[in-house]
């Protein structure tokens, strides 16, 4: 493969945008639409403790572990301090779930996109990165427009959410450059903190904000966990296809 990164990087929007749109093509009553938000949190959670945190021991070692209660506590302090009001509505609350999840996915996505282009400096991984991260991007921003839909955003904003989101990917392959540049020899470990900052966001909006939103206003007998368990296992079986990442 003798792409540039930042070629592939655009590779990895397209597709992303592809997944995201697809909520579009269904109604979504709010059973389903929480099956499916339970589904996303399976798929972030998984995302965090299955791929990102690994490949941030890869890269950096054990050191950048405090990173990942830094990502937690950061998105904790934005919602108790810009976010957090009195909800009535449904939809308020995932409203709010929604802009939480953005700000931890765009953090992610350029992460991401400063993974692939410091690749471009082993040129051997960056086939598996990109490859990784195409697949691992599908699932993320299926649940990532579902979110937004059952938050009541306008289809129109949703997919100004999502380009901005995945351009955060190309934004950080040209980044990657100055970010090697400027830390020279330790500019791996600079990746693996933001890694697992990022990880630390997603284990929040995953774990803190979804699940018991998920548990709290479904039933009794519904098939959410089994919704949250399939998200799980499917980033369990990217890690079959790609150990790293």
């Amino acid at each position: 493969m003798n792409y540039s990164p930042l070629t592939l990087s655009f590779a990895i929007v397209g597709a992303g945008l592809v997944a995201g749109l697809i909520p579009f093509l269904v109604s979504w009553n709010h059973r389903t639409a929480h099956r499916w938000i339970a589904f996303g949190a399976g798929t972030i959670l998984g995302a965090a403790f299955l791929h990102m945190i690994p490949e941030a021991y890869e890269v950096a070692g054990p050191g950048t572990f405090p990173m990942i209660l830094v990502g937690f506590l950061t998105l904790y302090i934005i919602e108790q301090s810009a976010l957090r009001h009195p909800h009535e509505e449904d939809s308020g609350e995932f409203h709010e779930v929604g802009l939480l999840a953005l700000i931890g996915l765009a953090i992610h996505d350029l992460v991401d996109g400063i993974a692939l282009g410091s690749g471009e400096h082993l040129p051997e991984v960056t086939p598996v990165i990109f490859i990784a991260l195409i697949l691992h991007k599908i699932p993320t921003m299926f649940a990532m427009s579902v979110l937004l839909l059952h938050g009541d955003y306008k289809r129109s904003r949703v997919i100004l959410f999502l380009a901005i989101l995945l351009l955060c990917i190309p934004a950080g392959t040209l980044l990657s450059g100055f970010i090697v540049e400027a830390m020279g020899e330790n500019h791996h470990r600079s990746v693996g903190m933001l890694i697992n900052f990022s990880a630390g966001t997603f284990i929040y909006i995953g774990a803190y904000e979804l699940l018991p939103e998920m548990h709290r206003k479904s039933p009794k007998g519904t098939r959410i966990g089994l919704f949250f368990i399939l998200g799980l296992a499917l980033m369990f079986l990217l890690t079959l296809l790609h150990p790293v990442f």
